[in-house]
């Protein structure tokens, strides 16, 4: 195996759960084009497993034509389209994942320093905050049952855009694992028996 194609399947590696959490982590204080790319890496690597597991010829060969080099699911937006295309994700949800791959094109590919702040950038990211008003009924009604020790605070989505930008990565993650969870595939992230799911 030449080293390109070994960086090329270092670069498709999907992180173990213990990494996912470390990744995430990090996302907290890394720069904001780290957060753009690595938080769009992370989806696309959790939709590229997730529609592995729908292949009904899951050959390893078959695998590697479709998602490496120029394969006809090598790239994200194509990835994003055959999700929808197949039921392996909803169209909402495919929408979500198209706003974030354009945000992290801008990053990846401008030739000027781009921030969260940046207002092309902060729209996109505005756009996406319908994640977010979709969970607000599961958050309070988890602030209304929690004990008063948890301290949760009211649902509030006026947030800095890179902070609104990781909440969403991080709840589209797990929405895309208790999706493939019930297509009847296993936990993607999972950590010491803990599921990353709404089940």
């Amino acid at each position: 195996m030449s080293n390109r194609g070994a960086l090329r399947r270092l670069a498709r590696s999907a992180p173990e759960p213990r990494q996912m959490e470390r990744i995430l982590d990090a996302l907290r204080t890394d720069t904001d084009l780290s957060v753009a790319i690595v938080g769009a890496a992370l989806l696309e690597s959790t939709l590229e497993r997730m529609v592995i597991h729908q292949l009904k010829v899951p050959d390893p060969k078959l695998i590697e034509q479709l998602f490496e080099n120029r394969g006809a699911l090598s790239d994200f937006s194509s990835k994003i389209t055959i999700g929808v295309a197949f039921g392996v994700i909803s169209e909402a949800d495919g929408a979500h994942l198209h706003t974030i791959r354009h945000v992290r094109n801008a990053f990846a590919h401008s030739r000027v320093p781009l921030t969260f702040d940046t207002p092309e950038i902060e729209k996109e990211v505005k756009s996406l905050l319908k994640v977010l008003e979709d969970m607000k009924g599961v958050y309070d009604a988890m602030v209304r049952a929690a004990p008063p020790e948890w301290k949760l605070k009211e649902f509030d989505l006026n947030i800095p855009s890179r902070s609104a930008f990781r909440l969403i990565i991080q709840l589209l993650i797990i929405i895309l694992n208790s999706h493939h969870q019930a297509a009847g595939g296993a936990s993607l992230y999972e950590v010491d028996g803990i599921s990353m799911s709404t089940k």
